[in-house]
């Protein structure tokens, strides 16, 4: 079973990797994630939203979504499982960035962006379409930036998402204030 994810994980992103690159779009690519680093667009976004009562406890929910998410993940999950990335598998592709020294798995990119567009998609249903394509658009640079694999970013949105659903529901169900 697992030789066959892998099979599916290397077959979406060699299919990536020889179809969907445009030189135009390399640094927008490396842009979105350098601004996806350890959920650094996230933390942008919510540290203003500590600044006013009203905006607190999305903001203060956001940031521990963000921090439980990288506990597990990176300090974890990446530590137990210890997966190669995709350019240790495929020498033979240029990176354009530079190389990751971690493991792969779980993606961290897209654990914090799904823990962030979780919690703030829950606080701020209007603004969830933005929220969740600037989500998506980050998890999906690390595919084409060959850093990771489509199942790392599974595993990272599963987290994230699970991450944010456990705070919402706390702070909502014991009526949290900040």
């Amino acid at each position: 079973m697992l030789s066959g994810l892998q099979n599916i994980d290397h077959a979406i992103l060699l299919y990536i990797q020889n179809n969907w690159h445009l030189p135009v779009l390399d640094p927008i690519m490396r842009g979105l994630s350098a601004a996806g680093e350890l959920g650094f667009f996230w933390l942008i976004v919510s540290i203003p939203l500590l600044i006013r009562k009203k905006t607190r406890l999305a903001g203060l929910t956001t940031l521990l979504a963000i921090i439980l998410s990288l506990v597990f993940g990176e300090l974890i999950l990446k530590n137990i499982i210890r997966r190669p990335r995709p350019f240790h598998e495929f020498p033979s592709v240029e990176l354009l960035i530079k190389a990751p020294s971690s493991f792969s798995f779980p993606s961290v990119h897209a654990m914090t962006s799904f823990a962030a567009a979780g919690v703030l998609s829950a606080h701020y249903p209007k603004a969830a379409p933005w929220v969740w394509i600037m989500a998506i658009t980050i998890a999906y640079t690390r595919l084409y930036l060959f850093v990771h694999y489509p199942s790392d970013l599974l595993g990272g949105m599963i987290l994230g998402l699970i991450c944010s659903f456990l705070l919402v529901k706390l702070f909502k169900t014991h009526k949290i204030r900040f």
